[in-house]
């Protein structure tokens, strides 16, 4: 209820005063007020937290076969000692029927000594699930916990405490891949490593020293993080290495950067001129349409077709590619609801050498963290790569 506010409502301690026959009644916020030697007086409002956090490894669990698999719970709690306790995990296809429940004594609680509870799926999911967890106290049927609690802190803000309920998504995904090895260069921020895992790949985090063509080689893509260019200065320098990684057959997915005054791109990201601009499209259900589809990016290896942007959040793209050299294949155009005109640059891919380039202004680092299924088997084609063959 408080997603939007500047800061959490505070709690209050209510008054009832009765002054010569008269009730009256009001509540102050309850705050706790220390002093701080620079800052001087300050105030801090009052957290309720539950007895303890609860929180799975993952966010959303990719299952690309219909197979067992095992989730982590962390236990972590936030009282000195407060007697037995026992966990309940359900493991559910859907919103509307169960498919199993994990009952765990964990005995007596100690603060800071987190316990972990392995959680087994062992049916397969069909489409879509979830895993929840949930702590009671003994036999009791009354939940004291199922969440953990996040901080947003910062000097010019209220502290805000926040829950996030202990759940987490299943999601089947009918993708296949080539390549194992994927390295990641980071920028600004996002989950794509994780996504990468769930889909196989062993991804390794490079940095400016490794940017030299003996070790790229053996990578099978290596994928930019959202705004690689604007912020990381070595990432502009790598760029003769990077063109080299693609000759000798690597591929190069570079996901969405900016250029205007707060970011402006200085330098080239291709092998062939193009320029980022400030175009997006806003709507997650535009209309997709498929520029080249005899293109290896949408039949190899998985079959790509406009059911595969269905379920996409919040956008589609955003920083199309602008003033596109003739060596790029565009893939898909798409218009926003009131617009005249299709835009054509959230998705170009060129040859260069042995390899491939690609620039995504697709917003992956959205898609993938949702598990949105579709974005997992796009994802996989535009990285798709088997050394000694390169597919085209």
């Amino acid at each position: 209820q408080q997603v939007g506010k500047g800061e959490s409502d505070p709690w209050s301690a209510e008054f009832s005063l009765m002054i010569e026959g008269t009730v009256m009644k009001f509540s102050r916020p309850i705050r706790y007020r220390f002093t701080d030697p620079v800052k001087g007086e300050l105030y801090q409002p009052l957290s309720i937290i539950p007895v303890a956090d609860l929180k799975l490894d993952k966010e959303v669990y990719i299952v690309s076969k219909r197979s067992p698999f095992v989730a982590d719970l962390k236990i972590n709690p936030n009282v000195t000692r407060a007697g037995a306790f026992r966990v309940n995990t359900l493991v559910s296809p859907n919103e509307s029927k169960l498919v199993s429940v994990e009952s765990t004594q964990l005995g007596d609680l100690q603060k800071d000594k987190a316990k972990h509870k392995k959680v087994t799926v062992d049916r397969p999911i069909v489409a879509a699930g979830a895993i929840d967890a949930k702590v009671y106290k003994g036999s009791s049927v009354k939940v004291l916990s199922n969440s953990y609690s996040r901080i947003i802190n910062y000097d010019h803000i209220p502290s805000i405490v926040y829950q996030k309920e202990a759940t987490a998504k299943i999601v089947y995904v009918d993708v296949k891949k080539e390549g194992n090895l994927a390295g990641y260069i980071p920028g600004a921020g996002d989950k794509i490593p994780e996504a990468l895992m769930q889909m196989g790949y062993k991804v390794v985090t490079l940095h400016e020293n490794e940017m030299n063509p003996g070790y790229l080689k053996q990578f099978d893509a290596i994928v930019t993080g959202i705004r690689a260019y604007n912020t990381q200065t070595w990432v502009i320098n790598a760029y003769d290495v990077l063109m080299q990684y693609i000759k000798d057959g690597g591929v190069l997915l570079v996901q969405y950067n900016t250029n205007n005054n707060l970011g402006p791109m200085k330098s080239k990201i291709g092998p062939y001129p193009f320029t980022i601009g400030g175009k997006r499209i806003t709507d997650e259900e535009a209309k997709v349409n498929f520029l080249t589809p005899d293109h290896k990016a949408l039949n190899y290896p998985n079959k790509i077709a406009n059911a595969d942007f269905g379920g996409w959040i919040q956008e589609r793209s955003t920083y199309h590619a602008e003033n596109i050299d003739t060596a790029y294949r565009r893939i898909f155009s798409m218009r926003d609801p009131g617009e005249k005109q299709d835009e054509d640059g959230s998705l170009i891919i060129a040859n260069y050498g042995k390899g491939r380039f690609v620039y995504a202004g697709l917003v992956f680092f959205r898609e993938l963290p949702a598990g949105v299924p579709g974005a997992y088997r796009l994802f996989a084609n535009l990285i798709a790569n088997s050394r000694g063959k390169y597919i085209k």
